[in-house]
């Protein structure tokens, strides 16, 4: 399957397939599968509504990776990432922590979980959410 990594994920969300299949250790772009597309065409929203809420860029530092680079980059074995279900973003200008911090009551609308870890950047995904909205892998 072949496409522009420049296009839109979602036409008008501003988010290109770049910015999702980036593996900026090996300075390349990893080609998803279906399955795959179709999990981040469901985190594009969410990523909308933060950067919309902070009227700022939002870059994503790590999405969709496959099971050798989490492996070299250190990723839980079992991560989201791997199958497309997460997304590692930085707001600019705003800490990570406080972008954590004003999402955490929305969790359960947007049904995704949440990071809880001091990093430079917020880690959200789509794992199933059970009790708290938090976890730490």
């Amino acid at each position: 399957m072949t496409f522009d990594l420049d296009s839109e994920v979602v036409a008008g969300f501003g988010f290109t397939w770049r910015q999702f299949l980036r593996l900026p250790m090996w300075q390349i772009c990893v080609a998803p599968e279906q399955d795959q597309m179709v999990n981040i065409l469901r985190l594009v929203p969410i990523l909308t509504m933060v950067r919309d809420h902070y009227q700022k860029h939002l870059r994503i530092t790590s999405g969709l990776r496959p099971d050798l680079y989490n492996k070299a980059i250190g990723g839980a074995s079992k991560s989201y990432h791997i199958v497309g279900k997460a997304v590692d973003f930085m707001v600019d200008g705003v800490s990570s922590n406080d972008v954590r911090l004003w999402l955490a009551p929305q969790l359960d609308k947007l049904g995704i979980r949440m990071e809880d870890a001091s990093t430079p950047h917020v880690h959200i995904d789509m794992g199933i959410v059970t009790g708290g909205r938090y976890f730490v892998p």
